[in-house]
């Protein structure tokens, strides 16, 4: 008899030529089937085999030398490494965050969502915010209903992933969501107040935060259009992602410091997650983007990219104001984050800035 691992490859690749050799070819599903009812009805895998009833127990090695209790020997599994992990599903433009495995260890080289050992409190990890970016300016009733709805989930999903806020740009008055005149109206802000305070409602239902991003190609598109919002949905779920470069455009670069100024002093309060970016303006309206009709449209980089936005304002009211309030570095590609991320520090530092997230 063999008493090696019957599991092991080189063993088996031996049985397979013996196995070769003793097939009748011409039958070979004859042979097989023999053999899978004896497996079966005699030599049982969970029980004492029953050789008394064996036809070819005179040919059994195992019978014959009595090692019938101990063959075939096969090796115990090792016990299953089980690990809890936090995989993210990280979605852009309808691109999905894949990373490749070590090229060893298990399911080598295959490739994977992201994801962290544990809970993300004990990977030390911190969701600054869980976006939902439907249109809440949507005329459609019914539309604007099922928007709702999907609010209402993420502002539950937020409470799991340790209570963080859920954001939202401020949308557009048509169904289409494009970029037109129609968002400066104030209709589109009395549709978008409406149906912010609806989600508003069921934010603080949950005891969860929702916050607003203005944005020139939204209906809150000025640092005032975004205080009127506040006072008129004066929930204390309610704040405000301030983005500083999304309220520019090509014709105001030049006063872009003038309305970082004016946005914190009227929202300041109810700022609670900034993004930091820098921008440039190309002579190119042609593609979708921040553009005003002067021929010209403004491109968005990471903070500290171009220079042509300077951020470190907004840092020291941070320090001032809230420190500890998370940033988000946006529109950074993996070749330039390492250089925003210090740009930032170099930012904190000479801010006195104690705290920051990144």
């Amino acid at each position: 008899g063999c008493a090696d691992d019957i599991m092991d490859a080189g063993v088996r690749k031996q049985f397979t030529a013996h196995l070769n050799d003793a097939i009748d070819l011409a039958r070979p599903g004859a042979y097989n089937q023999a053999m899978m009812d004896l497996g079966a009805t005699v030599c049982l895998p969970n029980g004492a085999p029953k050789c008394e009833i064996c036809p070819a127990r005179m040919m059994c090695e195992a019978y014959k030398n009595g090692l019938t209790e101990i063959l075939p020997v096969r090796a115990k599994k090792k016990a299953r490494k089980i690990e809890e992990r936090t995989v993210l599903l990280l979605f852009q433009n309808g691109k999905a965050a894949l990373r490749k495995r070590a090229d060893t260890g298990l399911l080598a080289s295959l490739w994977e969502f992201p994801s962290v050992l544990g809970n993300l409190d004990e990977a030390g990890v911190s969701v600054a915010v869980l976006g939902c970016y439907k249109n809440l300016a949507m005329p459609d009733r019914q539309q604007l209903m099922d928007n709702i709805a999907e609010y209402e989930a993420c502002l539950n999903f937020a409470q799991m992933l340790g209570g963080c806020p859920v954001g939202t740009e401020t949308g557009r008055p048509n169904a289409q969501n494009r970029v037109a005149d129609d968002r400066m109206t104030d209709e589109a802000l009395d549709t978008f107040a409406d149906g912010l305070a609806r989600v508003c409602d069921r934010a603080e239902a949950v005891g969860g935060q929702i916050l607003i991003e203005p944005g020139w190609n939204e209906t809150v598109n000025t640092p005032d259009r975004c205080r009127e919002v506040l006072e008129r949905v004066s929930s204390p779920a309610l704040g405000v992602i301030y983005d500083p470069v999304s309220l520019l455009h090509p014709s105001v670069v030049g006063e872009a410091q003038e309305i970082t100024a004016r946005m914190l002093y009227l929202c300041g309060s109810k700022i609670r997650v900034l993004h930091a970016k820098d921008f440039e303006v190309v002579d190119n309206e042609d593609e979708a983007g921040w553009c005003d009709g002067t021929g010209s449209r403004l491109v968005c980089h990471g903070v500290g990219e171009t220079g042509c936005y300077d951020f470190e304002p907004v840092v020291a009211w941070a320090a001032a104001a809230r420190p500890g309030i998370p940033c988000v570095v946006e529109n950074s590609v993996p070749a330039t984050v390492a250089g925003c991320l210090t740009t930032l520090e170099r930012m904190s530092a000479r801010c006195g800035a104690s705290h920051r997230e990144i």
